[in-house]
């Protein structure tokens, strides 16, 4: 949804719901409706303040032992706006090939029966006809589950959701595995949070021993150590303890999955989505990401179920959790291997396959999942490298060794997993180019089978003086397309493959894992999406830069050193962030700039120091939230709407050339004693409203247009304005000092 809904959706007790559990009875006469469910009661409201006064009230019984409002959960998956590379594929879905998925089945199936397994999809319901789930659902013995409308049990799909979702589940695995449907979300877009952990315990109530996994392709706005959070962190755990696998879907807001549930929870699997790139696979740029990611999964472009009839192309780390579901079904699948859930997750990690940064890294976790050997015994700590992660000038020796009696051990270098078919071992290597080795020891049988396996370890190795070409793809016209390489620090040299770099195209650097890059001065240009979603950027040197695209630096929310001393262009929303504020940023310098566009700026909640004297056009929300003590804007014809909003530290304004000053461009900033705006002509409704210390003698003898409430609560105390033509109501309202006003008659 977009984020003006979302906005809705996310307040406290926008739900007008209260989840009560109590040890006595309760009514409340103000609620419209009552409901129990075990000890809890589900109250319902008229009013958002009905619902605060009542849970106030609660609060201080004696009687309760916790009170809390319910909270809306979002279904997190939309259509790819970019082409699928998705080609050539036994599955469906590109994730089966790269999670190793045909061989795992190839292997278990040798032996014999399978166990049936149960995955409940807590999800918009389920396309019940369509030929993919043909002897594929449980919708009998459970029906107390379907929780979203008790009266008329259905599984039906309204949005398409769930038959997404599910359709990945059942193409992954055998017939073996069955989905336990279960609906719970409204319309098939959103639904309340507490219907989703109510379904939840009647799941773990059933106690049935054949559903080992639980799809959570959901998420609200529900931070770490809320009281919702604990609420349902406590029943996942009794979920685990019961031997049931939670998957939770990482979210499509691209920031911390710390604050979204069930995602932050410990005791659930958390999954990004992994995307296909043009060299491999990477982190999807829409993708949550964090300390709390366990695991990549494939999210974009996927292949599945579309609710009517057919397939459909779907992207979100909603398509990513129920490759990681089917993943637990088919590990449960196999009738020589018991497993709990604690051993599902370090077998899982033991065999994924590390990417990013060598280690758990916020953006991969523990890595891609895979599953080619799982069916091994595995032994942990078995396999070792000298050497993990270098930078070296000439060449590095790397030795593996094992302590796997009777193994040996194989290794790849170009990016893939390795097999029997890989590179055997045999001595130490020398590694002279850069390089990703990826390694793992297998012991196996006298028919060549394997009976146990290390593992998967990988190294990262990086030649310093290597040249810089191979990373990089540019076109004919000098426009750098694409960036591939595994430094973090780069220097783009002037040219690339004979070809002068003159700029950066758009999505040329997106996602990538980056700290530092200076661009040659010859680059004229940095293009819309550049650089987006570079979470980990700090530094951007382009000199020879005159026009930055639209969200270039989205979401480089650590970004805090940008040297563009001839950037004349800043296009809209360039350096902002979706949500999570930049920091990091205390001051900017652009001697050339001429126009910023909107929210360009907005939420950089350290920048106190801007030094832009040329700047002409300032659009709506383009410094929104800065901090700025003082804007020296001499030769600034325009300011936008709320283009200085939020900032409580702005004490001085010099725009003597300004002809236009929109809406709240200026509200509330209550420290600001002094401004120069003489050759305004039009000032917006609200534009210092609420500039409580604004006490000056004004002098605007171009003024024509002033709108409502422009100076109100402020201590104005004279204005001279021969040309003002319009005064719009409440302009000058609580001006108390107010005194003398010399005016057009």
């Amino acid at each position: 949804m977009q984020n003006k809904n979302k906005y809705i959706l996310t307040r406290k007790f926008f739900t007008k719901r209260l989840i009560v559990k109590s040890n006595t009875e309760i009514y409340d006469e103000t609620a419209v409706a009552m409901a129990k469910y075990n000890d809890e009661y589900i109250i319902t409201y008229a009013t958002e303040q009905e619902t605060i006064d009542a849970y106030n009230q609660v609060t201080e019984s004696s009687c309760v032992e916790s009170v809390y409002p319910d909270e809306v959960f979002e279904l997190d998956d939309f259509k790819p706006n970019k082409s699928a590379f998705t080609t050539g594929y036994t599955f469906q879905s590109w994730g089966a090939t790269v999670m190793g998925v045909e061989k795992y089945r190839t292997e278990i199936e040798k032996y014999g029966q399978l166990r049936e397994v149960i995955v409940a999809v807590l999800d918009s319901g389920i396309d019940e006809t369509h030929a993919w789930f043909q002897n594929r659902l449980v919708t009998t013995g459970f029906t107390s589950i379907n929780v979203h409308d008790g009266k008329n049990p259905n599984y039906g799909d309204e949005g398409g959701h769930g038959s997404h979702v599910a359709g990945t589940i059942c193409e992954l695995t055998p017939n073996n595995v069955k989905i336990l449907p279960v609906k719970i979300s409204l319309k098939g877009v959103y639904g309340y949070v507490y219907t989703a952990t109510q379904a939840l315990q009647e799941i773990i109530k059933e106690n049935d021993s054949r559903v080992k996994v639980v799809n959570m392709s959901f998420g609200s706005n529900t931070a770490v150590g809320e009281a919702y959070h604990q609420y349902f962190a406590s029943i996942i755990k009794t979920a685990k303890e019961q031997g049931i696998t939670s998957v939770a879907a990482a979210g499509n807001e691209s920031e911390d999955a710390s604050l979204h549930c069930p995602a932050n929870i410990e005791d659930a699997i958390t999954v990004e989505a992994l995307e296909e790139t043009y060299d491999g696979y990477g982190h999807a740029p829409y993708s949550n990401f964090g300390d709390l990611i366990d695991f990549s999964a494939p999210g974009s472009n996927i292949l599945s179920v579309e609710a009517g009839g057919g397939v459909i192309s779907k992207s979100g780390t909603s398509m990513a959790a129920p490759h990681v579901s089917a993943a637990v079904a088919l590990m449960h699948s196999n009738p020589n291997k018991s497993y709990t859930p604690a051993q599902i997750e370090k077998e899982l990690r033991l065999t994924c396959m590390d990417w990013g940064d060598v280690g758990k890294d916020k953006y991969f976790g523990y890595g891609i999942v895979n599953l080619q050997h799982i069916y091994a015994e595995l032994v942990e700590d078995s396999l070792s490298f000298n050497t993990y992660n270098e930078v070296f000038e000439e060449s590095v020796t790397l030795e593996m060794s094992t302590t796997l009696a009777d193994s040996k051990i194989y290794y790849t270098i170009d990016g893939t997993y390795p097999s029997l078919t890989s590179n055997r071992y045999t001595r130490p290597i020398t590694i002279s180019k850069t390089t990703t080795i990826r390694a793992v020891a297998f012991v196996t049988n006298s028919s060549g089978g394997i009976v146990q396996a290390s593992e998967v370890k990988t190294g990262q190795f990086v030649r310093l003086d290597e040249v810089i070409d191979t990373y990089f793809t540019i076109d004919s016209y000098g426009t750098i397309i694409d960036y591939k390489g595994p430094l973090k620090e780069i220097t783009v040299p002037d040219t690339i493959n004979g070809i002068t770099v003159n700029g950066v195209g758009a999505y040329a650097f997106q996602n990538k894992i980056v700290t530092s890059v200076t661009l040659p001065n010859t680059a004229t240009f940095i293009d819309d999406y550049a650089f987006t979603c570079c979470y980990d950027l700090e530094t951007i040197i382009a000199n020879g830069a005159i026009e930055v695209g639209r969200e270039a630096f989205y979401n480089c929310s650590k970004l805090s050193v940008i040297e563009l001393d001839n950037v004349e262009i800043i296009q809209d929303y360039a350096f902002t962030s979706s949500s999570a504020s930049n920091s990091s940023l205390t001051s900017v310098s652009f001697p050339q700039l001429t126009k910023v566009g909107k929210e360009t700026f907005a939420r950089c909640v350290s920048l106190s120091s801007l030094d832009a004297q040329n700047i002409t056009h300032i659009a709506n929300h383009a410094f929104y939230a800065c901090p700025i003590e003082e804007l020296n804007l001499p030769n600034v014809v325009s300011i936008g709407n709320e283009a200085f909003g939020g900032n409580q530290k702005l004490t001085k304004l010099n725009a003597e050339q300004v002809m236009f000053i929109g809406a709240a461009a200026f509200m509330s900033a209550s420290a600001m004693e002094t401004i120069n705006v003489s050759n305004v002509e039009h000032i917006g409704e609200k534009a210092f409203f609420s500039c409580g210390n604004l006490a000056a003698e004004l002098t605007l003898n171009n003024l024509i247009y002033v709108g409502p409430y422009a100076f109100s609560h402020t201590n104005v105390n004279s204005l001279t304005a021969p040309k003002l033509k319009t005064i719009q109501e409440g302009a000058f309202s609580n001006c108390n000092q107010l005194t003398n006003a010399e005016i057009q008659k």
